[in-house]
């Protein structure tokens, strides 16, 4: 919504997705597909809606085209091409082949797909039938078919020296000689003659151009990010965005104006920590960031506004901007010394004891990546087998890092100085007992699962605990010098 300055991402958090195509509805709404689903959001990604659980299976999405609420077209790896509604309510299967890489649709009528690497399959009444062409093809996977309009049409293999191109809705196809090859992401048009096609490996990046509606092609980007797809967003504007490996987002524009940038600032922040970094600037393609001794940059570094993880030291931060042409701005440079202090703390174990030396306003303690309720000192003695870790606020107001993690595991026999201890039975219902008694216990005491307290006595070896509902507990046995905790369940 700022010209491409920050970005955010919206896909669904969904195991397995593996997002790879989208159709976009209007302002608010979008369609999302990938092995797993197709997912529609109608509120600007806040929530997504999984629209094809109906299936019952992973649908394996290879396109989608949105042509009105009741006319959406999907195909899939499996090679079937479905044709569902807005909520997902129906699906009918209009047409069923080898698998299809990809699918495209220019009009209601006009569909378009590219099947197992070696043929096109058209249709020109809305899927009732479809015409097979066959290609000159090496069989490799087709990773684009574009149309920039109901004539002109665009197909692409992974990896490959030429491409194909149609200019009778794709009744016939044309082979056409690309000036090298590499693997290639995908095409966008502004016009039906200007176009772009992306592609790139092992840290290459390209970007061909087209003048002539795709009979000849020059490489107007070389780069050390490879491209996966892009999108001239503006019909007749010669701007396009590509995307990359390794996050990386690119605006590339031909070489108009002088690009500037301006106004570098840097947040206060802490040691150890998340800053932003950002500056204004026209015209520009690519950002350089230059970071201190082991800063990082997370998230996207080609962007006016940048997450920075910080060290313990400072430095000096730098940042150039330039367009498609290698036009470069001057440097503006920043001196970073006045990160606040914020070790991150480390901890030790001690029996079933955890502390850290570090001295700070506050701690909370973590059990497998939970926090554990009040426990906020600087120690914490553990009741449940898991993974421990502590973060520290200081005064500073600086929080820490995670600090290192401690595996902690309570057995069900312990050993206290020379005397061995269980319990029985186990699991247990109205009473548990200890096998035997130990010279100077003080204390036998009770926790739940999250490590609350809820029974203590003095040095009983039998315990009532008929009132405990069914469940993991774990029990605590307290001497003069030292402590122990043992494990057991209710069963009821």
């Amino acid at each position: 919504e700022d010209g491409g300055a920050i970005w955010e991402e919206i896909t669904p958090d969904v195991e397995n997705l593996n997002a790879e195509q989208f159709a976009i509805i209007d302002e608010n709404s979008m369609l999302i597909g990938g092995r797993s689903a197709l997912y529609l959001t109608t509120d600007k990604a806040k929530t997504w809606t999984n629209i094809s659980e109906s299936l019952n299976t992973n649908i394996g999405v290879t396109g989608i085209t949105y042509h009105s609420n009741e006319d959406i077209l999907v195909s899939t790896f499996s090679g079937s091409l479905y044709r569902t509604n807005i909520d997902g309510s129906s699906w009918d299967e209009i047409f069923s082949t080898e698998s299809i890489d990809r699918m495209s649709s220019s009009s209601s009528n006009h569909i378009t797909l590219a099947v197992d690497g070696m043929k096109i399959f058209n249709s020109t009444d809305g899927g009732a039938t479809f015409e097979e062409v066959n290609l000159d093809s090496n069989g490799d996977e087709f990773v684009d078919l574009y149309y920039y309009n109901e004539d002109n049409g665009y197909l692409i293999q992974r990896f490959n020296d030429s491409l194909f191109l149609t200019k009778d809705g794709g009744a016939t196809w044309e082979k056409k000689q690309l000036p090298g090859s590499t693997f290639w992401g995908g095409f966008s048009f502004y016009s039906d003659l200007e176009g772009y096609l992306v592609g790139g490996s092992s840290g290459i990046g390209r970007i061909y151009k087209t003048t002539d509606g795709g009979d000849n092609w020059e490489e107007v980007l070389f780069r050390q990010s490879a491209f996966a797809t892009v999108s001239a967003p503006i019909p007749g504007e010669d701007l396009v965005w590509a995307a990359g490996t390794g996050g990386v987002i690119m605006r590339f524009s031909p070489c108009n104006n002088t690009p500037d940038i301006s106004s570098l600032t840097v947040e206060e922040g802490c040691q150890n920590d998340t800053i932003t970094a950002s500056i204004n600037f026209e015209n520009v393609d690519i950002f350089q960031w230059e970071l201190p001794d082991g800063w990082i940059i997370t998230g996207n570094n080609n962007s006016s506004e940048v997450q920075l993880i910080t060290q313990e030291t400072g430095g000096t931060l730098s940042v150039t901007g330039s367009n498609s042409c290698g036009e470069v701005t001057e440097a503006l440079t920043i001196n970073i010394n006045n990160l606040k202090e914020n070790p991150v703390p480390e901890i030790s174990l001690d029996e079933s004891t955890l502390s850290t030396t570090v001295t700070g306003a506050s701690y909370q303690w973590y059990k497998d990546d939970a926090p554990i309720a009040s426990a906020d000192g600087q120690t914490y003695t553990a009741v449940v087998s898991g993974d421990y870790y502590v973060i520290v606020s200081y005064d500073n107001g600086c929080v820490s890092r995670p600090s290192n993690v401690i595996s902690v595991i309570i057995s069900s026999i312990v050993t206290i100085g020379e005397e061995t201890i269980s319990l029985y039975p186990n699991p247990a219902q109205d009473y548990i007992s200890l096998s035997n008694s130990l010279s100077g216990l003080q204390k036998v005491e009770i926790y739940n699962a999250l490590g609350q307290l809820l029974q203590s006595s003095s040095n009983e070896l039998k315990h009532d605990i008929s009132r405990l509902l069914a469940g993991q507990y774990y029990l605590k046995v307290v001497t003069e010098s030292e402590s122990a905790t043992l494990p057991f369940s209710i069963s009821k």
